[in-house]
């Protein structure tokens, strides 16, 4: 909980002074490099930001190809790639390129959500450890990891015994239904009541979409706070459009 944190705090005073790295192609070969994918302009820059050397846009409703990825391999120039595919459904392309391609070694971190991704990146140290350290550390930084998302019902529906009513926000936990609410804040709290043991987290991460405003992160921010005193929070711009929130929990 301590690292992360520490890693956040690094990121939010220096949201901006990583912009330039990009345009500074690096011609020697590295000897390792990231790959993740992602969808949502701030989402995608706190990727770069936190050790991601490409980010490819894509994820629920744009799906990255095998081509797409073989591509970003090319760009990375490193003798190992670990990719982080941020969405179960594009593992399969990303093991699919990781096979195909034979310039470097790939390995494929199977992140389902943009919260596991980003937790991931989080245990990069800045290239002084071995790729096999980096990937371990990543692989083992998500095993304790509790992931959520909120999101408006687009219709009725019946899913994981959970009935939701279109309009409403709909809760997830794990990849999996947990509840509906007519309010986004209840649908959160209620969301985070389901967290088995949530009482042993400390750091709730997440990413806020284009339909939530800065005064609505704000008070969904208190009523986190009064709620769980001891989970620290932090919400950023992920400007993503399908999800309201996406979350983790540590």
């Amino acid at each position: 909980g301590e690292f992360v944190t520490f890693k956040m705090e690094n990121m939010a005073l220096q949201h901006n002074e990583v912009v330039a790295k990009k345009e500074e192609k690096k011609k020697t070969r590295k000897k390792y490099a990231i790959v993740s994918i992602a969808q949502g302009d701030g989402i995608i820059d706190i990727f770069k930001e936190t050790g991601s050397d490409i980010v490819l846009n894509g994820g629920q409703t744009m799906n990255t190809s095998s081509a797409e990825m073989i591509d970003a391999f090319k760009e990375a120039n490193a003798d190992s790639i670990i990719v982080l595919p941020s969405n179960g459904n594009i593992i399969m392309a990303a093991k699919q390129a990781a096979e195909l391609y034979k310039d470097s070694k790939v390995y494929v971190l199977e992140t389902k959500s943009i919260p596991a991704t980003y937790n991931a990146l989080n245990m990069i140290i800045g290239g002084e450890e071995s790729v096999e350290e980096c990937y371990q550390s990543m692989l083992e930084a998500n095993e304790t990891l509790t992931t959520g998302f909120i999101c408006k019902s687009i219709r009725n529906s019946d899913v994981d015994g959970v009935h939701s009513v279109k309009g409403d926000y709909i809760e997830g936990v794990n990849g999996h239904l947990v509840g509906d609410h007519k309010d986004r804040t209840e649908a959160v709290l209620d969301l985070l009541s389901k967290v088995e043991d949530i009482d042993q987290k400390s750091v709730l991460f997440g990413f806020y979409g284009q339909m939530v405003t800065k005064e609505e992160v704000e008070q969904l921010t208190a009523a986190i706070n009064e709620k769980y005193p001891d989970l620290e929070v932090w919400l950023f711009d992920g400007k993503q459009d399908l999800y309201d929130l996406l979350i983790g929990i540590n």
